[in-house]
C-alpha cells in the first residue's frame, strides 16, 4: 500500500489521535526533503501519521532513518501496523516507552527533530537531546498556538533567547516553532 493512500486513510482519525493536520504533515515533508535530513528523531508518534510524512520524504531522498518514540502501547502498535502497510518499517526504529527515559540513552546525532508529545515537557525533551543535535540541525515543535500555548511557553522562550538556536513561529497547523541550531 502506498504512503499517500495510508495518509489519506489516517486523516479520518485526526481528532481521535490528535494527529497533525495534513497541511502540517506536508510542511514537515517539505522541510525534510529540502534539507535532505538523514538522522530524524520524532518524539510522539501516536498512530504514525506524522512519521509517515517524514518517511515519505526519506523515501524520496533515497536515504535516512527515523527514530520515533511513543509511550502508549496501543498507539505504538497502530503505528507499527501503518509502517508495515507502507513498507517503511525497514528504516523506522519505533521505541515504546517514556520519552525522557529513552532520550537519556540515545547517543547518535540528529539533523531533524520533531516534537509532538506532552506539551509541558517540550523543554525537558530538548534539554535531554540538545547535545545530540548537529550544527544546522532543525527542531520543529507542534502545538505552539493551539491548544495550550501556555504549556509550551518556556520551550519557545528558550528557543528564542538561548543563543543556541535561531527560531521562529510558522503559522501552519496548530502553530510550529521551527528552530535551527547555530
Amino acid at each position: 500500500m502506498k504512503i499517500d493512500q495510508v495518509l489519506k486513510e489516517l486523516e479520518a482519525t485526526q481528532q481521535q489521535f490528535w494527529n497533525i493536520s495534513p497541511e502540517a504533515g506536508k510542511f514537515l515533508y517539505d522541510l525534510v526533503k529540502k534539507c535532505k535530513s538523514l538522522q530524524i528523531l520524532e518524539i510522539g508518534s501516536s498512530n504514525g501519521y506524522s512519521t509517515l510524512w517524514l518517511a515519505k520524504a526519506v523515501l524520496e531522498n533515497k536515504q535516512g532513518c527515523i527514530i520515533t518514540i511513543e509511550q502508549d502501547i496501543q498507539r505504538a502498535a497502530l503505528a507499527h501496523q501503518n509502517f508495515e502497510k507502507t513498507g517503511v518499517q525497514r528504516f523506522i526504529d519505533l521505541k515504546i516507552g517514556d520519552a525522557k527515559q529513552i532520550l537519556m540513552h540515545l547517543d547518535q546525532e540528529f539533523d531533524f527533530i520533531f516534537i509532538d508529545a506532552r506539551k509541558s515537557e517540550y523543554l525537558e525533551y530538548l534539554k535531554l537531546i540538545e547535545k545530540n543535535i548537529k550544527k544546522w540541525g532543525i527542531v520543529v515543535a507542534d502545538n505552539i498556538l493551539y491548544p495550550y500555548p501556555q504549556k509550551v511557553r518556556n520551550y519557545v522562550e528558550y528557543m528564542r533567547t538561548s543563543g543556541v538556536f535561531t527560531s521562529r513561529l510558522e503559522n501552519v497547523g496548530s502553530g510550529m516553532e521551527v528552530s535551527i541550531k547555530k
